[in-house]
């Protein structure tokens, strides 16, 4: 008889699975898959444009330099004003501080402010956080040789849990960065006047308990920006400048056989920031 029960929790688990997954893929990579075409569009675009120049120079007569040079600075001005990276920037409360030296004062009374803040809405709500989460937030260490970089992972780290109260996640348990290659290859340049400059990535591992609707929730709202979140889920109060964060690996595990809809989880989630030189 023990046998027969624990096959049938079995079963029920592996359904619950299944439709966790399906919702999934409807709610989150449906939506995404979508935007990543949306974002494309200009990239192919200039990518046609290149295919164009090139059939040029394999043709017979006169080059026309002129429309040459004119098309490829209207390539660059399109690159300079891309929505990818209006949807990964940094909050600019946050992208300001970069640009200065820093100062360990004033980085730990935003740091703190911010946790504050944070404990409070969450308190308001009867969302828990854990000390863990807290402390997981990124804190001066000596042996960091790009201080004001800190300030850029505030932000992703700020807007993670923000996120995260909004989509009424029961509990935060823990919250860690992970170290790891950072430096990824230059973008195109924002403006004439600024240089190219890498992209760094910023990896957090967040580990909460909640119910499986605010959990898809919670994956719908990541890669969405402000203005995004609050024409989708109505949410108004929702703070403004928020990037698009992504996931890179997730485990999902029902909490118990007796509360069927609870799960644990384990999100990585990738945000990115600009390495300013110097």
């Amino acid at each position: 008889m023990s046998v027969i029960l624990q096959w049938s929790q079995s079963g029920r688990g592996c359904w619950f699975l299944l439709c966790l997954f399906s919702l999934l893929y409807l709610l989150v990579y449906r939506p995404v898959e979508s935007r990543s075409r949306g974002l494309d569009a200009p990239i192919l675009a200039r990518q046609q444009k290149l295919e164009s120049l090139r059939e040029m120079e394999r043709s017979p007569g006169r080059l026309r330099l002129r429309r040459i040079q004119e098309d490829l600075l209207a390539m660059e001005e399109t690159a300079a004003h891309s929505p990818l990276l209006d949807r990964i920037g940094i909050d600019p409360e946050f992208e300001a501080p970069m640009a200065d030296g820093f100062q360990l004062a004033v980085y730990d009374q935003e740091r703190v402010s911010r946790i504050d803040a944070l404990t409070d809405l969450a308190r308001k709500r009867g969302i828990g956080i854990a000390e863990a989460v807290t402390e997981g937030f990124p804190d001066f260490d000596i042996d960091n040789h790009e201080p004001r970089r800190l300030w850029a992972r505030l932000a992703l780290a700020f807007h993670l849990i923000r996120t995260g109260i909004e989509a009424d996640i029961d509990s935060f348990e823990n919250l860690i960065e992970v170290q790891g290659p950072a430096e990824l290859p230059s973008l195109p340049e924002r403006t004439s006047e600024t240089k190219d400059e890498p992209l760094r990535r910023c990896l957090l591992e967040l580990e909460l308990s909640t119910g499986s609707a605010a959990l898809l929730r919670f994956l719908h709202m990541l890669p969405l920006t402000s203005e995004e979140i609050r024409e989708t889920f109505g949410k108004e109060e929702f703070p403004p400048n928020k990037p698009a964060l992504f996931v890179e690996r997730i485990l999902i595990r029902k909490n118990s056989p007796e509360k069927p809809s609870q799960v644990n989880a384990w999100i990585r989630i990738v945000g990115f920031y600009p390495s300013l030189s110097g």
